[in-house]
């Protein structure tokens, strides 16, 4: 993970799609893809493509996608080109949590939006939510609660943050000494034990 992104082109993703639906017999596609809705307009060129060709299948985001590059317009599109289910990093329902600690930079109005647009067009939505970021306290896990109780998910997946190494989360947990044990004596453990 980083800054930079290398994205394939939207003739590169049609011409695979194709491939897969002429050749294979595919009826169901899951983009694996975190960052799908990064660039709107490439996400709308597949989806035109896919309408265009007459591709006739059903897709959906099972790793999640970005909220804030949504417009009513474009889940219309997305609707229209067979998707079927969205799935939806949502992280937080505490505005503090979601844009100081996490830095999602993303307003829980927009996200209440984007669900509500997903609702009308049909679409499936599950939203990802973490518990135990670094600053949370019973106040912010209960907005986080009641936000992802108001917005109509189909679905949702609760997470206990886990600060993996190398990570920001990591480097935090480490600084405030949230951490019972080096993650580096744990390996060690695990090694001498096998």
């Amino acid at each position: 993970w980083g800054r930079n992104w290398r994205k394939r082109s939207a003739e590169n993703v049609l011409q695979e799609i194709e491939c897969l639906i002429r050749v294979y017999k595919i009826k169901e596609i899951s983009f694996e893809d975190d960052n799908m809705s990064l660039d709107p307009v490439r996400l709308e060129q597949i989806c035109q493509g896919i309408i265009k060709r007459n591709l006739k299948f059903k897709w959906n985001t099972p790793n999640g996608i970005a909220v804030h590059n949504l417009s009513r317009s474009l889940i219309s599109l997305m609707k229209q080109s067979g998707c079927q289910r969205l799935n939806f990093g949502i992280e937080s329902g505490d505005e503090y949590i979601l844009n100081t600690i996490i830095r999602k930079n993303i307003s829980l109005d927009k996200i209440r939006k984007v669900i509500g647009w997903c609702e009308e067009e049909g679409i499936i939505t599950l939203g990802y939510f973490v518990l135990g970021m670094p600053g949370e306290n019973p106040k912010t896990i209960r907005n986080t609660i009641e936000f992802a109780k108001s917005i109509n998910l189909n679905e949702i997946g609760i997470f206990i943050a886990t600060p993996f190494p190398g990570t920001e989360l990591y480097r935090i947990c480490k600084e405030k000494n949230y951490l019972k044990h080096d993650y580096n004596d744990i390996l060690a453990e695990d090694e001498i034990e096998n």
